[in-house]
């Protein structure tokens, strides 16, 4: 609709920044999405990105939240906030 975009990716870090201990038993991969709404100057933004990284049974996990909010006062300089 009017206004409004979504963006999503996935990334899998294969055998990345692995040593010979722990190749084939390292994963990593995130996901991310995101949702925008856009009026005039005003733009506002939800994005969430969830992963893990880690060997066999120990992982580290990671879940962040973010929401933005941008006001372009003049053709092609904008302010914005972000929380996550």
């Amino acid at each position: 609709s009017k206004g409004f975009s979504f963006a999503a990716s996935y990334q899998d870090d294969g055998k990345s920044l692995t040593n010979e201990s722990t190749d084939g038993k390292m994963k990593a991969n995130w996901w991310t999405f995101g949702l925008a709404y856009g009026k005039d100057q005003w733009s506002t933004s939800l994005t969430m990105l969830t992963g893990k990284k880690g060997v066999s049974d120990n992982y580290v996990k990671n879940t962040q939240v973010s929401l933005g909010a941008d006001y372009q006062f003049v053709p092609g300089m904008k302010t914005f906030a972000e929380v996550t």
